[in-house]
Order: structure tokens, then sequence, then C-alpha cells
């Protein structure tokens, strides 16, 4: 796990991962899936707001999930 903590007027040094993910306001959490989980190409979730430590730690958790999903059904 790596942190990199950017202020707004810096974002365009990330444009890669940024626009690749559409972030498109701030504050952002951006968490990049590792290569190992999703074939080789790497998925980003974005999550807008101010995050708490458990949130932070549950999109870590889930960015790292090889199992198996179920589709949702309403």
């Amino acid at each position: 796990v790596a942190t990199f903590v950017v202020p707004a007027s810096k974002i365009a040094r990330y444009a890669a991962i940024s626009q690749g993910a559409d972030v498109n306001r701030v504050p952002a959490l951006v968490v990049v899936s590792p290569k190992s989980v999703d074939g080789g190409i790497p998925k980003a979730s974005v999550h807008y707001g101010y995050q708490s430590f458990q949130s932070v730690e549950q999109a870590v958790i889930d960015a790292g999930y090889k199992g198996k999903t179920l589709p949702y059904h309403p």
C-alpha cells in the first residue's frame, strides 16, 4: 500500500491516474487495485468527500478482493 496526498493544484502530476479514474472534484480518494487482482489491468475506484479511517480501510480491502462477486437484485 502506498499513500499519496496531493493538493488539488498539483493533481496534474498524476493525470494518468486521475483522468483514467475520472476524478472530477476534490477531496477524492482514489484506490487502484493491484495488477494481480484483475489479470494485469489495474482498476481504480473513486470515493468523494472526507473519509473515515474505516472507509479508507474498507476501500483498500475491496480493491484487493479476488473472490466471486454476486449480482445485486433490488
